[in-house]
């Protein structure tokens, strides 16, 4: 059974991923920052993990026996960055995602997978 990692399991994009996810029989692990709330899905291992803040090798430990990544983390809409957008935006969903990717590779995961809000692009116009 594969198992696939989601970064940001615990938000909207995330926890309806962990459920098509389960209802397709993969073994799903969230990494995310503490809900306010949390619901817990049946069947998920819950990692509550700051990806931003958290050094290589707790990551790389994370994606042990991972084969997949879905990134689903990042500033979207609910924040409003002082103008220009352009560099709050850049720090806060390139460079992370970048590096998840990168130690995702060194962990060889094979599958990487980028949701992303599209509210960034436009805040950056």
């Amino acid at each position: 059974m594969s198992t696939v990692a989601i970064i940001g399991g615990t938000g909207l994009l995330g926890r309806a991923t962990a459920q098509e996810l389960l209802a397709h029989g993969y073994e799903v692990l969230s990494i995310s920052l503490p809900p306010e709330t949390a619901h817990p899905l049946d069947g998920v291992q819950y990692v509550y993990c700051d990806v931003a803040t958290a050094s290589d090798d707790e990551l790389l430990a994370l994606l042990d026996g991972v084969d997949a990544v879905a990134y689903a983390a990042g500033a979207d809409e609910r924040i409003a960055p002082q103008a220009p957008a352009a560099g709050f935006f850049y720090r806060a969903n390139v460079l992370p995602t970048q590096r998840m990717a990168r130690l995702a590779r060194q962990a060889g995961v094979t599958s990487f997978v980028v949701y992303g809000s599209y509210f960034a692009e436009f805040a950056e116009r």
